[in-house]
């Protein structure tokens, strides 16, 4: 834990500024142990370097497949879809983190946070309430002297309300909290004038009954019965769908009707290869990988945005993110005023 974050940190219990005590230092200057304490009396852990918020509260299960983020093929396929689809059709360019500080909420295996120090930010924080903290996250970033890790949840925020002016980015995020709306206000809290909030959120389409229907059965019905599948089971028929909708004409059907999930359209050689590992991943996260999967209605998501912020000049993507052709990895903006 940089001494940066240490300032930053208040007591989620009263918002009251957090001290260190009996500190363990690492060869950086860092605190690498201790507790945190504030004026309520509230304790909180520091331990391998992360101020830990979580407590004895259940941590939300992320993939479980921990291990199998942290290769270098999945690290390739997925920069190139960060780089492509969410930082190119949410901002229009890479410049958009030179010289900020980022708050990266859920970021999984922490290579984005690695990938947006590359494109220039001054400073990445990490909020993950998953043991990825302890795994995969601390492999990727603990070397790096401009990260901090924090596990703690996303509606808990051990931040002083309005205190931060930078970007707050939440790709693939929020859909997988306990509350969706309560996580979104959470981190719109803490912002202050000038602070940006990037978000995605899946919208499903409810003009006709199909609609309907089909959210009941496969994203009510069908993920519930799979959720109390063993891991086998769910890799098994991620595996199956995955290969069929390799074939044309199937990957409509079954991407059309949330049987099969994929993030990205890989081109060159061994796509095909690309496109089934793709979406063999994303299949089993949707279908076991998380606790929550929450969709919105366009109406739900434009009232909620608007809730928070009633300026729509400030208000960025929304329109292309409802639209039922909305480009690939598209996040919603808004900036406070």
């Amino acid at each position: 834990m940089t001494p940066f974050l240490l300032n930053m940190l208040r007591d989620p219990a009263d918002g009251s500024q957090l001290k260190v005590k009996h500190p363990r230092y690492n060869e950086h200057g860092h605190v690498s142990d201790g507790i945190l304490v504030g004026k309520s009396g509230v304790t909180y852990p520091v331990r391998k370097g992360i101020p830990r918020f979580t407590g004895q509260r259940q941590k939300i299960r992320t993939v479980l497949t921990d291990k199998e983020q942290h290769t270098e093929a999945h690290k390739s396929l997925h920069k190139h879809a960060w780089e492509n689809e969410f930082v190119q059709n949410t901002f229009g360019r890479d410049t958009i983190f030179k010289d900020k500080v980022v708050i990266d909420c859920g970021g999984g295996s922490g290579y984005q946070g690695l990938w947006m120090l590359e494109k220039g930010a001054k400073h990445v924080i990490h909020i993950e309430c998953s043991r990825a903290v302890d795994g995969v996250v601390r492999e990727c970033m603990e070397e790096s002297p401009h990260i901090d890790i924090i596990q703690c949840t996303l509606d808990e925020l051990p931040f002083k309300a309005e205190s931060f002016d930078g970007l707050i980015i939440c790709n693939d995020t929020l859909r997988h909290c306990d509350s969706f709306d309560n996580s979104l206000k959470s981190l719109w809290g803490i912002l202050e004038n000038g602070g940006e909030l990037v978000f995605q959120c899946p919208v499903r389409q409810n003009r006709y009954w199909y609609h309907h229907l089909r959210h009941v059965l496969i994203h009510k019905g069908f993920r519930k019965f799979m959720q109390k599948r063993s891991s086998f089971t769910v890799g098994l028929y991620a595996r199956i769908v995955s290969f069929l909708h390799l074939i044309p004409g199937m990957n409509y059907v079954l991407i059309r009707n949330n049987l099969v999930y994929r993030t990205t359209k890989p081109s060159g050689h061994f796509c095909l290869a690309r496109r089934y590992k793709d979406a063999v991943h994303h299949t089993f996260e949707y279908f076991a990988g998380y606790k929550f999967e929450h969709v919105k209605t366009q109406d739900e998501l434009k009232n909620l945005v608007s809730f928070l912020q009633s300026n729509p000049v400030h208000i960025e993507n929304m329109e292309h993110v409802c639209h039922k052709h909305r480009p690939n990895g598209m996040a919603i903006r808004m900036r406070k005023s």
